[in-house]
C-alpha cells in the first residue's frame, strides 16, 4: 500500500473491496475526477495524522460512513 499513489491507490482499494478511503491529502478532491472514484473518500482535516488529533473527528467520520456511496468526497473539518 505504501508505493501506491492517487488514481492507484483509490483503484487498489476498491479492488480490495473497499468501501472508502481515508486521507489527510486535500488535494484528493482537486487530482481525482469524482464520477470516476471507485470508491467514497473521506478528507480529514486534522492537525496530523496521531490518533490524539484524528480521536475528536471519530464521531463526524463514523457518521459520515453511514452514508457514503461511491464517487462521493465527504470533507471532515
Amino acid at each position: 500500500w505504501k508505493s501506491l499513489e492517487n488514481g492507484n491507490l483509490l483503484s487498489a482499494a476498491a479492488a480490495s473491496h473497499f468501501d472508502a478511503m481515508l486521507t489527510r491529502d486535500l488535494g484528493v478532491p482537486f487530482q481525482q475526477h469524482l464520477p470516476a472514484l471507485p470508491v467514497a473518500v473521506v478528507v480529514i482535516q486534522s492537525r496530523t495524522n496521531k490518533l490524539d488529533d484524528i480521536a475528536p473527528l471519530l464521531p463526524a467520520i463514523l457518521n459520515g460512513l453511514t452514508t457514503l456511496t461511491p464517487r462521493t468526497i465527504l470533507r471532515v473539518p
